[in-house]
């Protein structure tokens, strides 16, 4: 059986800094104001496990706007058959003929 123990994000979409641990005996209910990033949690992990990026985006999408040079990632932790994994998945930015591009 496969355990989500943890989902942290980094500069992913409208998200600075975030972390969630899934209560280990229950349910974990992510609730808030629409347009605030709850869903953003998902979409990460979905990143990060698949390489599927929401909505048809552009990985370089997922970057927050106005963090140009700053790390962007997501990290996925959990449990299989007791075993702990952590997957990650990240955007690194390269300065190409004096401006900026992901890859």
């Amino acid at each position: 059986m496969i355990l989500l123990t943890r989902i942290e994000i980094t500069n992913i979409r409208s998200i600075a800094r975030g972390i969630i641990e899934p209560l280990p005996d229950g349910i974990t209910a992510l609730v808030g104001v629409i347009g605030t990033g709850n869903s953003t949690f998902l979409e990460a992990a979905r990143w990060v496990l698949y390489g599927e990026v929401p909505g048809g985006l552009r990985q370089a999408e997922m970057r927050r706007h106005t963090t140009d040079g700053e790390k962007c990632e997501a990290a996925v932790e959990f449990t299989l058959g007791g075993t702990p994994f952590r997957a990650v998945r990240g955007l690194r930015q390269k300065v190409a003929k004096g401006r900026l591009t992901e890859t």
